[in-house]
């Protein structure tokens, strides 16, 4: 009696194997549950290029995924220099302007030793010079000008956006305040007004100032 000794390989397609007893699937592949290309072993098993394939799939999504999130940085950063552009473009304080004026003190020329100043249009007169130049006395006490004429007491402040003075012991409210520039307190003209027993014209055609004492 002769007895066969083979056996059929279960669960493969037909065709020839190399080396290693696998080769890659050509024909009929979605038969066998095989992609077209996919290495495979007769005896069932396959090769992992597949899996090796869609891990590096998967890699390249998470990196994309991470670049694209890191995008909203600049973003930020434009604002913030947008912010910082806003917070400069504030509108400036005005600025004091000297003035070249001529002054006549009772229809005599008199030259102040500073300039006066233009500030929020009006005119300013720097005290102290301008007291010196009309030959009007005048003391320096805690922070304040006391000027003592014909039975008048005038105290003046000496302090910068300052509107009120006394006279006479009744408070007096300017309407413009007085500032101190170059280290000089500039006053306007209705101190004098105010406060002296004195008569002001001012032409601003001609930028001239006219006192009577």
């Amino acid at each position: 009696m002769v007895i066969s000794a083979f056996t059929p390989a279960a669960g493969a397609h037909p065709g020839r194997t190399d080396s290693n007893g696998g080769h890659y699937c050509r024909t009929n592949c979605e038969k066998w549950g095989l992609e077209y290309g996919e290495y495979h072993y007769h005896n069932g098993g396959s090769s992992s290029s597949k899996g090796s394939s869609s891990s590096k799939a998967a890699n390249k999504a998470k990196s994309s995924g991470s670049k694209a999130k890191s995008k909203p940085s600049k973003s930020k950063s434009s604002n913030k220099a947008k912010s910082n552009a806003n917070s400069k473009a504030a509108p400036k304080k005005p600025v004091p302007q000297q003035l070249n004026i001529s002054v006549l003190l009772n229809k005599e020329s008199v030259q102040l030793p500073s300039k006066p100043v233009r500030h929020e249009g009006q005119v300013l007169l720097p005290l102290i010079d301008t007291l010196s130049a009309f030959d009007i006395p005048y003391t320096i006490t805690d922070k304040s000008v006391h000027i003592q004429l014909d039975d008048r007491t005038v105290i003046i402040p000496i302090q910068h956006n300052e509107l009120n003075i006394q006279v006479d012991g009744q408070a007096v409210k300017l309407s413009t305040p007085m500032i101190i520039y170059g280290g000089k307190l500039m006053v306007p003209l209705q101190l004098f007004r105010d406060a002296l027993p004195c008569t002001l014209e001012w032409n601003e055609t001609m930028k001239q100032l006219s006192v009577t004492l």
